[in-house]
């Protein structure tokens, strides 16, 4: 175990904030926290816990801040991002994000359905706004999701048309994520951007199965069983020509041009192009809708980074798309369903989860800024200076807290500045130890 999160461990305080977990209090109010804190304090929940957690924070350059520096301690961190909805009808987009997406939803389907005692418990990151947005329901975009096992039957035409479904693209050759080609008795199937899965087929039997490098297109690793998911989160389940006939209800309340363009629209997503369709007939395409949330059990722990900032982003959120509304009905464009499907989250009655708010702010300094009163803990942490070349405030600091009786751990960037760190100790009669791997 890191000796950051060992340390922690060992506080009283910390102790009574597990026991409170375990115990099911909810909320818990964590405050007193410097960004480095937050880390720590997590990370060390998820050991120490033993459970799976959401971070829910107000935008998204700090829930990428917080997922890399949660990377430091462990790789079992996922980012699930925000959809970029289009106010617009647009020809491609990029895959990126959709698939960062789709690879964090997976992730944690595939972490539920895990049978093995050993897992590790995950730490997903999102933004409110990602929240906020209306997705696919769990139940139906994992209802078709592939199992493959040696001596399993299949009927190779129905997989190519389950693939499909799931949003792979056939092609002659996989070179990349999201692709499957059929050559003879052989299923490749990309499922990252450098490997895929291999299944061999002796008749409709599954006769091998193996990971193969899509730079090489060579077999490596032999497998047993292998599982495919959805290769995005906007697969379509169910019959095209449903989904065309509830768009058709449109046109009795549309005219002249807009009617034009709902009708071409409906050609198109008959032919099968209607990926970049979804969104603007989102109601159309599905019944039922989900929030991010209720993709994650009861047994994950949700925290809020600052719940104040949280709830002043929705209500900037929704005033902004209060206002796109309001241009695009000025210019007679079509308001996709998705950007009006966008509204607030009731935070505190919106899961059943147990909920912690993480605050910068000393509460008990400060009790006017919050309505809690009662499951505080705080942790006072101070954030200390980058003492680059001042490296006599560093020694000065250090004796400062030894003085006082305290524990200090000094970090280096490199190995070199640990060397540096290292030499004035000894000259400053520091007594020390020295960790090459932390």
């Amino acid at each position: 175990m890191n000796i950051l999160i060992k340390e922690l461990g060992n506080l009283p305080k910390f102790k009574e904030y597990v026991l409170d977990i375990e115990n099911k209090i909810s909320p818990i109010v964590l405050s007193g926290l410097s960004s480095v804190g937050k880390i720590q304090l997590l990370e060390a929940t998820r050991q120490y816990s033993n459970r799976n957690m959401c971070i829910v924070t107000y935008n998204e350059l700090q829930a990428r801040r917080l997922a890399k520096d949660l990377k430091y301690f462990t790789n079992n961190v996922v980012y699930f991002p925000k959809r970029e909805i289009a106010s617009y009808d647009y020809v491609a987009e990029s895959k990126d994000l959709p698939y960062e997406r789709i690879e964090t939803l997976n992730r944690i389907y595939e972490q539920e359905k895990s049978s093995k005692k050993s897992k590790e418990n995950l730490i997903i990151v999102t933004t409110i706004e990602a929240l906020m947005q209306k997705m696919i329901s769990k139940n139906e975009i994992y209802q078709t999701v592939l199992e493959f096992k040696v001596g399993k039957n299949f009927d190779l035409e129905d997989l190519k048309q389950k693939l499909v479904h799931l949003g792979y693209e056939r092609a002659d050759i996989v070179d990349g994520k999201g692709q499957f080609s059929v050559r003879g008795g052989i299923l490749d199937i990309g499922t990252t951007k450098t490997q895929g899965t291999r299944i061999e087929f002796w008749g409709d039997e599954v006769d091998s199965i193996r990971s193969f490098s899509i730079t090489s297109q060579r077999s490596n690793k032999k497998l047993d069983d292998a599982r495919i998911y959805p290769s995005h989160e906007l697969i379509v389940t169910k019959n095209v020509d449903d989904i065309c006939k509830k768009i058709e209800n449109r046109l009795n309340n549309a005219s002249g041009e807009s009617a034009q363009n709902i009708q071409e629209d409906i050609e198109l997503i008959k032919t099968g192009n209607y990926i970049n369709k979804i969104d603007k007939y989102f109601n159309s395409f599905y019944d039922v809708q989900s929030t991010f949330l209720e993709y994650i059990n009861e047994k994950y722990l949700i925290f809020f980074d600052d719940i104040d900032k949280i709830n002043v982003r929705q209500e900037n959120i929704v005033n902004d798309n209060n206002q796109l509304i309001e241009t695009l009905l000025e210019k007679d464009r079509a308001i996709p369903d998705s950007i009006s499907n966008i509204s607030k989250i009731d935070i505190e009655n919106c899961t059943n989860n147990e909920l912690i708010y993480l605050y910068e702010t000393d509460l008990f300094d400060n009790k006017k800024s919050t309505k809690f009163s009662s499951n505080v803990l705080n942790f006072k942490y101070r954030d200390m200076h980058f003492f680059k070349s001042e490296l006599n405030i560093l020694t000065t600091e250090v004796k400062k807290a030894l003085e006082a009786q305290k524990k200090v751990i000094v970090l280096a960037g490199n190995d070199a500045g640990a060397k540096k760190i290292e030499s004035l100790l000894e000259q400053e009669e520091i007594k020390f130890k020295y960790f090459e791997k932390f």
